[in-house]
């Protein structure tokens, strides 16, 4: 399974960051690699896909998020997000964080 987060816009217009998920492989941000773990992998493989295309019109200053998986996409803001959308990007982003994490720690050593 192939899936991708990317974040744009907010307040400083960067969004909130990226994550690729290839397999167990993950990319955050373009940069940092990581193995995801057996339980992420198996979250991601059992949560429901979006049904639905969430809206197209932006709120001002959102975070515009776009998800696709498996060629598949969706787009959508943090002002009204669909739920099953939201799960995937709180899914995604926590691994995103726990990279970031893992990385912040081996370099500080």
């Amino acid at each position: 399974m192939r899936i991708e987060l990317t974040t744009s816009g907010g307040l400083t217009g960067r969004g909130v960051g990226s994550v690729t998920i290839d397999g167990a492989d993950a990319t955050i941000d373009g940069r940092t690699k990581l193995r995801i773990t057996r339980e992420e992998q198996s979250r991601l493989e059992h949560v429901a896909r979006p049904e639905s295309h969430p809206r197209r019109s932006f709120t001002p200053d959102a975070v515009i998020y776009s998800l696709t998986i498996d060629g598949n996409q969706w787009s959508w803001d943090d002002a009204a997000p669909a739920p099953e959308c939201e799960r995937w990007a709180e899914m995604l982003l926590a691994i995103r964080e726990r990279a970031l994490a893992l990385d912040q720690t081996s370099s500080s050593m």
